[in-house]
């Protein structure tokens, strides 16, 4: 899977991501990375995981409604429902596909 262009891609696009934040730009919102790790795990899960589509596209789904931020009790809670959905989808992720 490491020579797979469209995970290392959504790899590249994750690690960029996670460098602004690292790097304690002021700006930089925790959104880009979320949506890198949904998309990154939708690009793994296309790539050997078929039967786990509907999951990998709800992840992406729900990425793309976070706001990016963690100052609210809402915004809190949405983080924390979407990174237990990526655990979810990891861990499903993790158990060899049938063969």
């Amino acid at each position: 899977m490491r020579n797979d262009a469209t995970v290392r891609e959504q790899r590249d696009n994750l690690t960029s991501a996670t460098a602004r934040l690292a790097d304690g730009d002021a700006q930089a919102s925790l959104r880009p990375g979320l949506v890198a790790a949904a998309n990154l795990l939708r690009a793994v899960q296309q790539r050997a995981y078929p039967a786990l589509d509907e999951d990998a596209a709800r992840l992406v789904q729900q990425a793309g409604q976070l706001s990016g931020r963690d100052n609210t009790a809402d915004e809190q809670r949405e983080n924390h429902a979407f990174l237990q959905a990526v655990g979810a989808l990891l861990q499903a992720e993790n158990t060899p596909p049938a063969s």
